[in-house]
Parts: C-alpha cells; sequence; structure tokens
C-alpha cells in the first residue's frame, strides 16, 4: 500500500513539477543550479555530496539512499529573485554609438524540485528525482541600449533520474543512475532598433541522456565522507527562428530549421561531514565544473529581421572550468528543530575578454540560514534563504552577425536573493 502511494505521487508530482519548470528558471553561475533541495539551502549547500537529510539525496549522491530509515517523499520550491544593471554604451549598424542604462532579469522566478526514496530491502535502496539543474533567464526591453546584442534569453534543464543504492561491507555504499534530460531555450534580439520593434527569436529543445554516481565512506559514527559524479550530456537543439514585428505581430520571416549544438558539463563533488557533538555538525564541499568544452556556441539558419536569412553566427564563450567551494553548520536545538548557516564561493566559467551581455555572470560569494522542524512523526519542513553577493561583470563584446554586427562596453551589477521551503513525508 506504501509502496503504490509512493509510485501514484512521483507521477503525479513529477509532472506537476515539469509543468512548473517549463516556466521560468533563474541565473546562476554561468547557467548552473544548485538547488535541488531546500534543505541545503541553509548551508549554501555546503555537503551536498555527504548530507542526508532527505530523499533529494537521490541526486547528489544516490549512494546516500540506503541512509534513509524508510519511505519519504520530498517535495519544494526555490524563488530566486534577481537585480541586473547594465551601464555603458553599444555600438550597431542602424543607431551607431550610443549609451544608456538597462536592467534586464529583475524578479522572482521558481525552480520546483521532487524527490522519492524507497529501500527495497535492508541494503538497497531506488530513488527517482525531478529537478533544474541547469538554467538561465534574462529579459533586456525591446529599444534599450543592448537590445541589438539581445533581448530575451531563457534555458531550463528538466531533468528526471532514477537511481539505485547499495550497502556495502566496510560502512561503504555506493550508487548510480541515469539523467533524462529535457532542454528548452530562446535567444532573441532586436538587431534592427525602429518604433515598430522588429525581434528575431530563436527556440529550440532537445532531449540528452547521461548519468551520475557516488559513493559514501562513513569509518567513524562522527565522521561521514562522500563523492559524487554527473556526467557530460551533449545536445542538439532544434526548432525556429522568427522575425515578428511586436507592434503588430506580423511575422516577417520564419525559418524552420534553426538549431544548435552544445554541451552540459560534467562536475565532481567531494564533501564531508563531522559531528562535533550531538548538538554541531559541521559540513564541506568542494565541486568541479567542467566548462572548458563550451568554447563556441553556433545557430545556424537564423533569421535577420529584414536582411534574408543568416546562415550561422558564431559566438565566442571561452568558458574555463570552475571550483564551488562551501562550508556548513548545523546546530540540532532538540530532535523537533535544528538550525543551519553556510557559506559558499562560487568561480564563473566566463572571462571579462568573452563575458556576453546574454550571461552577465562573475564569481559570487554566499551567505545562508535556515531551519529545519520536524512536525509529528509523517511530516517535516525546511525553510532556507541565501544572499549572494556578485562581483561586478565588465562587458566588452563584440557580435559578428554580418550586416548586423554589434557590441556592447560597460560593466553590470548584480545580486540575488534565494528562498526556498520544503515539505517531507515519512511513510
Amino acid at each position: 500500500m506504501k509502496f503504490t502511494r509512493l509510485v501514484n505521487a512521483m507521477l503525479l508530482s513529477g509532472a506537476c513539477i515539469a509543468s512548473l519548470s517549463l516556466s521560468n528558471t533563474a541565473n546562476a553561475a554561468a547557467y548552473q543550479l544548485y538547488e535541488q533541495n531546500v534543505s541545503g539551502l541553509g548551508n549554501a549547500h555546503a555537503g551536498m555530496a555527504v548530507d542526508t537529510n532527505d530523499a533529494s539525496v537521490a541526486y547528489y549522491n544516490p549512494a546516500g539512499l540506503v541512509y534513509l530509515d524508510g519511505p519519504q517523499v520530498t517535495g519544494g520550491v526555490t524563488i530566486i529573485q534577481t537585480n541586473i544593471k547594465f551601464t555603458g554604451r553599444a555600438t550597431d549598424a542602424f543607431l551607431g554609438d550610443h549609451q544608456g542604462v538597462a536592467e534586464g532579469g529583475n524578479g522572482s522566478m521558481p525552480i520546483p524540485t521532487f524527490s522519492v526514496a524507497i529501500p527495497l530491502t535492508n541494503k538497497v535502496s531506488f530513488g527517482f528525482a525531478s529537478v533544474v539543474p541547469f538554467g538561465l533567464a534574462t529579459q533586456w526591453e525591446l529599444g534599450s541600449v543592448v537590445a541589438s546584442s539581445a533581448t530575451e534569453t531563457d534555458l531550463q534543464d528538466f531533468d528526471l533520474t532514477p537511481s539505485l543504492a547499495i550497502k556495502l561491507p566496510a560502512h561503504i555504499s555506493v550508487g548510480a543512475g541515469m539523467d533524462f534530460e529535457r532542454v528548452i531555450a530562446t535567444f532573441s534580439q532586436e538587431p534592427i532598433p525602429s518604433a515598430d520593434k522588429d525581434e528575431v527569436i530563436n527556440k529550440g529543445n532537445a532531449w540528452g541522456a547521461g548519468w551520475h554516481a557516488g559513493v559514501m565512506y562513513q569509518p567513524t559514527s562522527a565522521l561521514r565522507l562522500g563523492l559524487s559524479y554527473h556526467s557530460q550530456v551533449s545536445l542538439t537543439l532544434r526548432g525556429a527562428s522568427n522575425a515578428i514585428r511586436q507592434r503588430t505581430g506580423e511575422n516577417r520571416e520564419h525559418l524552420g530549421n534553426t538549431y544548435v549544438k552544445t554541451k552540459l558539463p560534467y562536475y565532481a563533488t567531494a564533501s564531508a561531514l563531522y559531528n562535533v557533538s550531538p548538538k554541531l555538525t559541521l559540513l564541506g564541499t568542494a565541486q568541479y565544473n567542467h566548462w572548458d568544452t563550451l568554447q563556441n556556441l553556433t545557430l545556424h539558419n537564423v533569421a535577420s529581421g529584414g536582411l534574408g536569412p543568416i546562415p550561422s553566427i558564431t559566438i565566442h564563450e571561452g568558458f574555463k572550468n570552475v571550483w564551488l567551494y562551501a562550508l556548513g553548520l548545523n546546530y540540532h536545538y532538540d530532535q523537533d528543530w535544528t538550525f543551519r548557516a553556510g557559506v559558499n564561493y562560487d568561480e564563473t566559467p566566463t572571462n571579462d575578454l568573452d563575458r556576453d551581455i546574454r550571461l552577465p555572470d562573475n564569481n559570487r560569494f554566499g551567505i545562508a540560514v535556515g531551519v529545519h522542524h520536524r512536525i509529528n512523526k509523517h511530516f517535516t519542513t525546511d525553510v532556507g534563504y541565501q544572499h549572494l553577493f556578485l562581483k561586478e561583470a565588465p562587458i566588452n563584446k563584440t557580435l559578428n552577425l554580418g550586416p548586423l554586427n554589434t557590441s556592447v562596453n560597460g560593466n553590470v551589477k548584480a545580486s540575488a536573493n534565494i528562498w526556498g521551503v520544503q515539505l517531507t513525508w515519512l511513510m
């Protein structure tokens, strides 16, 4: 009976989260998102490969599934509030050199999560997670100083991840699973600024598959170590390019064979958890993100908005490999209440020469707090908050678009507030 209820909840909640996650996501370090649960948000996701708070460990490190006492369902939503402001100048073939201030990405965007854990025996557990590990959203207004380079940029990665874990001798557990990823992207710009607000909108989508695996080792009752790996995923997004006159809604140019090839990076995470006392737990994480496979992004068969189709547009990204570092602590006030805190430092894969106005990213430092509360023997809840301080990002980028070449020079100031709430059902 419990198993049937779990499967029904997994299917229903997974479908609901799919519809949510395909609405909007938010800007993160490059476009990687760490918010696959709320229980870890209060620690700035320190210990993500070793902490076994709930079923969300199925995504972070499936080896931790065998540490859960029974079947459970975890669902939550994280809201990212961003503030992005550009100050500088742009040059294009029609307006020449002009300067100004533009805001893009301001607002609140949800990241839903859902996870299930089902012990099959006392040594084998099954897990399933529905998460959004990558996402990006910036929106620069039509007619703004940067509109000839970018208006809307939206990338959403919806990941379904079944996994299995096995408890081995010598205090070791291992786990592995598949990643079935649905990516939807929109890239648009206003190549010829005018009162008609002609916007070229490129849309594409793709399915991709990868895998993830992990190991946990607990040499003593106080110390636990974890290591996890998520593989690279190759994608070919296919869709259409349309030149829309937004003032009238007229579609002035349509190309139905637009495509772009890209890759989601592989990343490896090492974490440690140490129980200093029954009241205090320390956590730490270092994560390596292999971004340097993304050097160039080439869109094929793109509408121009009046000058005929453009065979291809290549944007040099020049991404580099980077690290995330996080430290956190849990204070266990009593059996019903735990208070969390954490800090992290997240490096950007972008650089000052190649940074694009679509992704005005830079290194960031985050501070976080959170609370875990056991409501009763069947339900627990988690609330978390994090503030991100982003280093000012210089933009000095020229896009070679044939007759529509455009450049942006200036600086972007940004910050973000992240809020989350989560409910776990212990069955």
